[in-house]
């Protein structure tokens, strides 16, 4: 398939809860079709994009660690020098994966927030 949205476009998208309004520029029938098709990015895509861009890992992070955990959404945690990514449940962090690197957890919270996982793609 191709890739109608640049994977930068992608990220940053991602990143600044943009996606859907991306989508729906770049999609005519964004209704109607399941747009997953059309975010090609990985999580090895996201990582590097972060090397690229440290201002935005500091950002998302500010955005997202310390929030209150919100019944089913993925969460993102800090615990010393490992960041703890998973999915909440009953306001407790499940099926959680440890990081060393705040690049590597954002990027696994990217990819859950947004029903992608490191699995389906070939590629990470």
């Amino acid at each position: 398939m191709e890739t109608l949205i640049p994977k930068e476009e992608q990220i940053s998208a991602m990143l600044d809860g943009r996606i859907y309004q991306l989508l729906r520029e770049k999609i005519p029938d964004f209704h109607e079709v399941d747009f997953r098709k059309y975010l090609t990015v990985t999580g090895k895509d996201i990582e590097e994009f972060l090397v690229r861009h440290p201002d935005s890992v500091e950002r998302y992070l500010a955005e997202h660690l310390g929030r209150a955990p919100i019944h089913d959404t993925g969460a993102i945690e800090v615990h010393g020098s490992t960041f703890n990514v998973g999915w909440v449940d009953h306001g407790r962090l499940r099926f959680g994966k440890q990081f060393p690197s705040a690049n590597e957890a954002v990027a696994e919270h990217v990819l859950l927030n947004h029903g992608i996982t490191r699995a389906s793609r070939c590629s990470d």
